[in-house]
């Protein structure tokens, strides 16, 4: 089993679509799928969003500005750097989300089998035919 601590994982049906949550070694109730549609959970701090908004910001001026040659500046360099990092972020998010998606396919194949056609076709709906 992957290393993502949970100890039991519950799918039900309603009418918004399957539903699927995790409990952890905890006892807290992780939300891994909600109106077939699948959940990944992050915590970002206010101040990274802000500096994210900002590099965006100023990405988005340069592109507009871009019908004249413009040499990279401080600011521009930090701004890629700080896009740079809200990429591997993103790509950390989405690896765990495989690596959950695994793990919950482990578990209700075994504890759930009738849910899980319901739980591989709203995944598969939500993601498209990547190799998530």
């Amino acid at each position: 089993m992957s290393s993502l601590p949970f100890k039991s994982v519950r799918a039900h049906k309603s009418e918004l679509g399957i539903a699927v949550f995790a409990r952890d070694r905890w006892s807290n109730s992780l939300p891994i799928m909600l109106g077939s549609e699948p959940v990944v959970d992050s915590t970002f701090r206010v101040e990274s969003l802000l500096c994210y908004c900002q590099a965006l910001e100023l990405a988005m001026q340069c592109i507009e500005d871009h019908a004249r040659e413009i040499k990279p500046t401080p600011a521009l360099s930090d701004a890629l750097n700080e896009l740079q990092k809200l990429q591997w972020r993103f790509e950390a998010m989405a690896e765990d989300a495989r690596q959950m998606h695994a793990a919950v396919v482990e578990h209700i194949s075994c504890s759930q089998p009738e849910m899980m056609q319901d739980y591989l076709s709203a995944f598969t709906k939500a993601v498209g035919q990547g190799d998530v």
